[in-house]
């Protein structure tokens, strides 16, 4: 299943994040779940290049639960944001994070590995690249981190089920999705707070 896509800005390359966790929940099948990157020349698409995603920092690549990415603007690298759809099923333990991850040469590598308090179920970055901004479902909450180091530099509290996110050109505003709340937040991101809802 593809769950998000991501384009490159200079519109040559668009990335697709597949994932069948969800569908395969029941562990009894033996069937092995798979969170892979698929990657087009565009616009014709053509033949995709496919890509199984790694085991990260003390998580095991299968069951990953991937579910969202965004490209960086600095370094063109994706961040992808897992949030363990299948291993908590089958008593392993895991976390939920956010995997910095490269491909180049026909190899897929995780540079740096993230976690995070909640499940990210969104990500964005800001316009020139040094903030990215995480929804956690569950927690009602975004988490702003440094992409560098995977500091969380602050929690800003938004409505219900926060699913989606978007940051405006500027890197002034951002706009999320609230999916249980039925709402959209305002986040001004000078002051890290919701300003409307």
């Amino acid at each position: 299943f593809v769950w998000s896509l991501a384009a490159t800005a200079d519109g040559t390359t668009l990335y697709s994040l597949d994932n069948d966790d969800f569908y395969y929940l029941d562990v009894s099948t033996q069937y092995e779940p798979v969170n892979a990157i698929s990657v087009f020349s565009v616009p014709g698409l053509g033949t995709a290049a496919h890509y199984r995603i790694p085991a990260g920092v003390s998580n095991s690549g299968d069951g990953l639960g991937c579910y969202t990415m965004a490209i960086s603007p600095v370094n063109g690298y994706l961040y992808v944001g897992c949030n363990w759809e299948v291993y908590p099923y089958i008593s392993q333990t895991a976390t939920p994070a956010v995997y910095e991850i490269s491909i180049a040469g026909g190899q897929i590598t995780i540079q740096n590995t993230f976690f995070t308090p909640g499940s990210p179920a969104a990500v964005a970055f800001s316009p020139d690249g040094s903030r990215l901004y995480v929804t956690q479902y569950e927690a009602n909450s975004v988490i702003v981190m440094d992409p560098n180091l995977g500091t969380q530099l602050a929690t800003i509290a938004v409505g219900g089920g926060p699913a989606s996110i978007t940051v405006n050109s500027s890197g002034t505003r951002a706009y999320v999705g609230n999916f249980t709340g039925n709402t959209v937040s305002v986040i001004d991101l000078g002051a890290n707070s919701v300003t409307a809802t």
